[in-house]
């Protein structure tokens, strides 16, 4: 028989485990109640934060969107619905962006698109057609969007419109060529006296072979006509000359921009030469040219670069008008420089340039000339910094005079 003494020991040892059991229990129970409060208000943490995010979103004045690898709209907020002219976001989530975007655009857009699905972040500026048919002008900022895994699952862009930016950039540049236009004719106008006698000299010319050849035909029998055919001949190499003086007046005093062009830069420089030889062969000064061969080419606006050479080239004769050697040297050289651009320099041996003056040569209306605009070197340096160059001047170190230089971006074609 089982005593008395193992029932009761039996009976503690089934109290003291319910007892444990029980304390146990409670306690796993308050653990596994206090992880779910704290899961709880991590949820509403994140709740709260992804509300927080999406009241800032929703309330952007820019675009915020989110697109996939083929441009399909993922979400989008109001600034971006409004951007196209659509009633509601709910109009545009589906639906293909590039829609939107004009046809000469969509390719760079496509590129961006690409691009940042490899994980790259990108700018871009283009244009939309919105759904009422406005056209504006947008710039958009991309960047990869990832998910726990690092994996992208999506373009996130924030663009604004950028129309009345470009619209003053237009005005800008049209008013820029406008100035640009005004100051060739001034400078026109400048060398009217000295072009008139440029011109003169082969009408003068052509007068002087025709009344030979009137009195050669005068004097009835006995003209040989071999020395009326030399005669006319010249006078009409006098002609020729006349009217190719009259057009690279006519062509420096376009009013219209040519537009920007592959160009080679010596040639450019050898018709600007030309017009203003007759200046310095007026005011004693003799003009060298040093080009270098095989120079690239330079996209450029030929009317716009061939008026920055000739400022410069005016101002050099002008500093060299009251010197007191007996003639005055001008060079113009080309070269392609270290960096790989090609580089102009006109270089003279005039009064050179004081320090107050190198400080603001290039200031709109500072001039040293008693009847100068003071407009001439400030536009040449903004035409020049369109380009992509840069214009600078300066006093020649070991030399009296000072030398003027300017850099142009070579031509390329995977740019046009």
């Amino acid at each position: 028989m089982i005593s008395v003494s193992v029932v009761v020991a039996v009976l503690v040892t089934i109290g003291l485990y319910s007892v444990v059991s029980y304390v146990g229990h409670r306690k796993s129970r308050n653990v596994l109640k206090l992880e779910i409060d704290r899961c709880q208000s991590l949820e509403k943490q994140l709740i709260d934060k992804q509300n927080f995010l999406r009241t800032i979103i929703q309330t952007e004045p820019e675009c915020v969107k989110l697109l996939s690898s083929d441009g399909l709209v993922m979400d989008i907020n109001p600034a971006g619905a409004s951007l196209v002219d659509a009633g509601s976001t709910d109009e545009l989530l589906g639906t293909c962006i590039y829609n939107v975007v004009v046809d000469e655009d969509k390719g760079q857009y496509r590129s961006l698109t690409e691009r940042v699905f490899r994980g790259e972040s990108g700018t871009l500026e283009f244009r939309i057609v919105s759904l009422k048919g406005h056209i504006r002008w947008m710039e958009t900022h991309a960047v990869p969007m990832r998910d726990s895994n690092e994996n992208i699952i999506a373009l996130l862009g924030i663009t604004r419109d950028i129309t009345a930016r470009k619209r003053a950039e237009s005005d800008a540049q049209r008013h820029q060529c406008e100035l640009a236009r005004v100051c060739r004719m001034i400078t026109v106008n400048e060398m009217a006296t000295t072009l008139a006698h440029e011109l003169n000299q082969p009408l003068c010319a052509i007068i002087s072979y025709m009344e030979s050849i009137k009195n050669l035909l005068e004097r009835g029998e006995g003209v040989a006509f071999s020395s009326l055919t030399e005669i006319s001949g010249k006078a009409a190499c006098q002609a020729e000359r006349a009217g190719k003086i009259i057009q690279r007046i006519r062509d420096f005093a376009n009013t219209r921009e040519s537009g920007m062009l592959s160009s080679h830069i010596n040639i450019l420089i050898q018709d600007v030469i030309n017009i203003c030889m007759a200046e310095a062969r007026q005011r004693g000064v003799t003009v060298s040219m040093q080009f270098a061969d095989d120079l690239p080419l330079v996209l450029a606006d030929p009317i716009q670069i061939q008026q920055v050479v000739l400022n410069l080239m005016r101002n050099a004769i002008e500093s060299m008008n009251d010197l007191r050697v007996e003639f005055g040297k001008l060079v113009v050289s080309t070269r392609l420089n270290q960096g790989g651009m090609v580089e102009v320099s006109v270089e003279d041996n005039g009064c050179g340039l004081s320090d107050t003056e190198a400080l603001r040569v290039f200031t709109p209306f500072f001039t040293t000339k008693p009847h100068g605009m003071g407009m001439g070197l400030s536009i040449s340096r903004t035409i020049v910094e369109a380009h992509g160059g840069h214009l600078c001047l300066e006093s020649n170190l070991l030399r009296r005079g000072s030398t003027a230089r300017f850099t142009l971006p070579i031509f390329d074609e995977a740019l046009v």
